[in-house]
């Protein structure tokens, strides 16, 4: 992510404070135990769209609750330099997500968690999380859509590290996506590029339009995954 080769490509909420008066509320931060057998993904950025990246024998729409996207990530080689960071996706505390859930089977688990490991956090960027996720399935009468919750593994940002943003303005999001260009190009390509998958996928991110309207910008999609 921060400085990865898919560096995940999604940036604020759907990080709508929770409603107190939802019928879901958020569970808790912390952990849950890793399931045995089957196990599920979280996908909030560039895996929901460049989904051969994880082998799944499922993949359905699913909410995130107690977590956000934000744009909350320094990158100093990806997307920018030591000099001059660009910023980019992370999962960060509070609101809820909207995303995709994959279903890994039991047999290949550990290659593709090992994997996703590697891809996700090579720099400490991320803490790997099993949390409560609620997926969305087929109801049987095939008129409605029904929904269950499931233990998923997500990668979340580590406050602790040197990526960690923290809370910036809207001037100095502005500020480091504009300024942000690293080994895999413009942070302004990257921010652009997810905009436009997650409103294909209909899933609308405030924040992020917000900061991609603050510039004048080619509107031909960059092909930069």
């Amino acid at each position: 992510m921060a400085d990865q080769p898919h560096t995940p490509d999604a940036i604020t909420p759907d990080c709508r404070p929770i409603n107190p008066d939802r019928p879901e509320p958020p569970p808790p931060l912390g952990d849950v135990a890793e399931p045995d057998g089957d196990i599920w993904f979280f996908a909030y950025g560039s895996l929901m769209w460049d989904r051969g990246q994880i082998p799944h024998t499922a993949a359905l729409p699913a909410r995130l609750w107690g977590y956000h996207r934000a744009l909350c990530i320094m990158s100093y080689f990806y997307r920018g330099t030591e000099a001059q960071p660009g910023l980019v996706l992370g999962l960060d505390r509070g609101g809820s997500t909207r995303g995709i859930a994959f279903r890994i089977a039991a047999q290949g688990k550990a290659q593709v968690m090992a994997d996703l490991k590697a891809r996700e956090t090579s720099v400490n960027e991320y803490h790997l999380r099993w949390l409560r996720v609620r997926i969305e399935t087929d109801a049987s009468d095939g008129e409605k859509k029904a929904s269950r919750k499931v233990i998923a593994g997500a990668y979340v940002i580590n406050r602790d590290g040197r990526h960690y943003a923290g809370k910036l303005s809207f001037d100095d999001k502005v500020r480091m996506v504009a300024q942000g260009h690293g080994d895999r190009g413009a942070c302004l390509d990257y921010l652009c590029n997810t905009v436009a998958h997650l409103q294909e996928m209909g899933i609308k991110e405030r924040e992020l339009e917000r900061v991609l309207a603050g510039f004048v910008y080619d509107p031909e999609p960059p092909n930069v995954y």
